[in-house]
């Protein structure tokens, strides 16, 4: 899909091309050649707002950062979201979004960017009933993150494949993180 005729390339226009490029062909497949290919336009158009395909990955991957925040449920009146609720939307966002996903992996995680620090004081809002304080809140969220973003990638890589469904062990492993 071409740009608008007359219209000026901006950094949002190529960043929604390379979420294209990536739903398409994967993560393998996202490059300033790609992007430039997506918008009908020769690739040193791309430099003009992107160094190159890191910074150009970068971008896309923070998107993708955005996005999950956006599906992501909002914390109540007290601040906590539950914890149930978070991890279901976390997961769904992930298996419906496979390449982008992989992309906002296994990029470098920037927590300076103002909507990861949103996405963090998000995360961060599920342990608000914990009453975790100090280290304990970072330790908290980082073992939150690594069971969900566990469970998800062995599920995006086929590796959730016996008897039980993929979304009753699931519910189990929800159940038991939010167990005291």
């Amino acid at each position: 899909m071409g740009r608008r005729s007359g219209a000026a390339l901006t950094r949002d226009d190529l960043v929604a091309a390379a979420i294209r490029v990536l739903e398409r062909g994967g993560v393998d497949a996202l490059g300033t050649a790609s992007v430039a290919s997506e918008l009908g336009i020769r690739p040193p158009s791309v430099y003009h707002h992107f160094e190159g395909n890191e910074a150009l990955r970068f971008a896309a991957a923070t998107e993708g950062w955005r996005r999950l925040l956006a599906a992501l449920p909002e914390p109540s009146t007290d601040g906590s979201v539950s914890l149930a609720e978070y991890a279901r939307a976390y997961r769904a966002f992930a298996l419906a979004n496979r390449a982008l996903y992989q992309l906002m992996t296994s990029t470098p995680f920037v927590p300076t960017d103002p909507a990861l620090l949103e996405l963090a004081a998000r995360a961060a809002a599920v342990l608000t009933p914990l009453r975790l304080e100090g280290d304990d809140v970072l330790h908290a969220l980082r073992g939150l993150r690594a069971a969900i973003h566990g469970f998800v990638a062995l599920e995006l890589a086929g590796q959730v494949q016996l008897a039980l469904s993929a979304d009753s062990s699931f519910e189990w492993l929800i159940d038991r993180l939010i167990r005291p």
